[in-house]
């Protein structure tokens, strides 16, 4: 792997990690933090097979009522 390649590992692995603690914290972090970390990573590494359980844990907290469903904003369609 380049140092480029090793770069953008360890910020995607920090940015795992900063999402799980939030997931693990959610009374700490009740506005949209953790739907904000997780789009970055959707972002920056899809397909990452590791968003995949993020993802769900934090769908399962929106669904709970413990983090706020996100509001997805669309343009008309003409």
């Amino acid at each position: 792997m380049s140092e480029v390649d090793d770069d953008r590992e360890a910020r995607i692995t920090s940015a795992l990690a900063a999402l799980a603690h939030v997931l693990d914290h959610p009374a700490d972090y009740p506005d949209e933090t953790a739907r904000e970390h997780y789009s970055a990573l959707c972002e920056e590494a899809p397909g990452d097979p590791r968003l995949k359980p993020l993802g769900e844990r934090l769908h399962a907290l929106e669904r709970d009522g413990i983090l706020p469903r996100s509001m997805v904003v669309r343009s008309r369609r003409r």
